[in-house]
């Protein structure tokens, strides 16, 4: 921080509860200047001791009436904006005179990941600005079609556990529940396992976890949280088949075995145009669509017209490796499933993102990190130009 140079330090406005020495206005200046970039920190150790050493300086606002967080939220800046929520920022605050939220900020900014980040650490969604509109509908008026539907079918921690706490869950186990339910932003079937995989608590309590998805199918439906409801499904789907899943020997578990059946793609014929379709992962879903138990609600009537749609169009089923998944996550997230930008995708998870790595053999697909490459190596290395390598090998 010492490298930075600023001259500006007038741009700064302390409240009246904020000190004002020279050497404060000097730090807290460096901080409001990191917090407008758009790269992410990579020391937060001197930003950390300048917020615990005034715990004042973290909702300090600017001569426009915008905190730390507000900067952040509309550069960005996902990193420093965690840390400012560690240490106390306000997820709720408004900008003055015009009464914009660090939400609203992060909408019109097209940055969804900092949605999650702000909805999950208690951002209030129904808050009202200056022209009369809430995070949602300022998201959507810019064209940040994906953030406004973040933000539309968030469903608060505080709705869940006023569920969850029916059947008398373990603190861990209904806050990793939340969390798998929360994340599952893009309804993938391995990018759930995957999360199942990593919060083993649920399954130890799984046929408690099992009817508190029902319940919560069942109320956010009545709520016309439509999203959740599909959402909480297809987890209780996967859940229950875990739950059934008898292995004779415990060399794999049923996670690992299921992440297998929906990753391995049929053989494609010779001379066929035919993309190689994920024979599991299309049964299942199809098989949890068919059991979802509320058939008039207008996503699920939506969904069966695009499948009847999608048989239909020979070309576009071949061209997909899962062609209900790509309907699910079109029907929830638009036509381009959620996709602004020409970002990858995880051919692991269905990950999007611009930190996606491609595979360094054959440099056709895309993975989110190694463990997902390493879950999709036992099928991809028979199209992989290149020979198994060593760390691809499991």
């Amino acid at each position: 921080m010492a490298s930075v140079q600023f001259t500006h330090l007038e741009d700064l406005a302390p409240s009246g509860d904020m000190p004002t020495s020279p050497d404060n206005l000097m730090s807290v200046s460096k901080l409001e200047e990191l917090c407008k970039r758009e790269r992410e920190i990579t020391d937060p150790t001197a930003i950390s001791f300048l917020l615990k050493s005034d715990p004042s300086i973290v909702d300090l606002r600017d001569k426009d009436g915008m905190t730390l967080l507000m900067h952040t939220s509309y550069h960005g800046n996902l990193n420093m904006t965690r840390l400012l929520i560690e240490h106390g920022a306000s997820v709720n605050l408004m900008s003055r005179p015009a009464y914009y939220t660090p939400l609203m900020f992060a909408g019109i900014g097209n940055h969804t990941e900092l949605c999650h980040l702000l909805l999950s650490s208690g951002a209030k969604t129904g808050i009202t600005n200056s022209i009369d509109k809430n995070a949602a509908e300022m998201s959507s008026f810019v064209g940040s079609k994906e953030c406004a539907r973040i933000i539309s079918s968030f469903f608060s921690k505080e709705n869940f556990l006023s569920i969850a706490s029916r059947f008398r869950l373990p603190d861990i186990v209904s806050s990793n529940l939340y969390t798998i339910l929360l994340e599952l932003n893009n309804i993938h079937p391995v990018h759930a396992l995957i999360a199942i995989r990593n919060f083993p608590a649920t399954l130890e309590h799984i046929s408690d976890v099992i009817n508190t998805l029902e319940a919560i199918c069942d109320k956010t439906f009545k709520d016309t949280y439509e999203e959740i409801a599909f959402r909480a499904h297809f987890i209780r789907c996967l859940y229950k088949t875990i739950h059934e899943l008898e292995i004779g020997e415990k060399i794999i578990t049923p996670c690992e075995l299921l992440i297998k059946k929906f990753l391995r793609v049929s053989v494609n014929v010779e001379g066929s145009s035919q993309m190689p379709i994920q024979i599991g992962m299309e049964n299942y879903l199809r098989q949890a669509i068919r059991s979802f138990p509320f058939r008039d609600m207008p996503l699920y009537q939506q969904t069966l017209a695009c499948l009847q749609t999608i048989e239909s169009d020979e070309k576009l089923k071949y061209q997909l490796t899962s062609p209900t998944l790509h309907v699910i996550n079109s029907v929830i997230r638009g036509p381009l499933a959620g996709r602004t930008t020409m970002d990858p995708i995880c051919a692991t998870c269905g990950r999007q993102g611009s930190c996606l790595r491609e595979c360094t053999s054959c440099k056709s697909l895309w993975y989110c990190g190694k463990d997902c490459q390493k879950l999709h190596w036992f099928t991809h290395k028979k199209i992989c130009s290149s020979k198994c390598s060593p760390e691809h090998e499991q």
